[in-house]
């Protein structure tokens, strides 16, 4: 998903198209799996119209960390950072206990 000439909307292109012929791209382990449409979705609402994980995943009901691992398991990317993670984690591990 990095390369210095392709931008997240070309990325985003090529996705689609490859996900029109039944093909995806391989994830950074090697693998490939193919992303289904709230995959892409979630990836276009994120890096091409630049929301945040939160408005991300309330379009899907989803968490933001759990829209950030869809993303981080279908595409490879991640976009919330480490310190973000970890409120993120308090912040579920405190709804849980009350």
């Amino acid at each position: 998903m990095q390369h210095p000439d392709l931008g997240p909307a070309t990325v985003y292109e090529i996705v689609r198209r490859l996900h029109q012929q039944g093909l995806a791209l391989p994830n950074q382990w090697g693998r490939v799996r193919l992303p289904n449409e709230r995959s892409i979705e979630m990836f276009r609402l994120s890096f091409i119209e630049g929301l945040a994980l939160r408005d991300t995943g309330r379009r899907f009901g989803v968490s933001p960390s759990r829209a950030d691992q869809i993303l981080h398991k279908d595409f490879g990317v991640s976009t919330l950072p480490a310190a973000a993670k970890a409120r993120e984690r308090q912040r579920q591990g405190a709804s849980e206990e009350g």
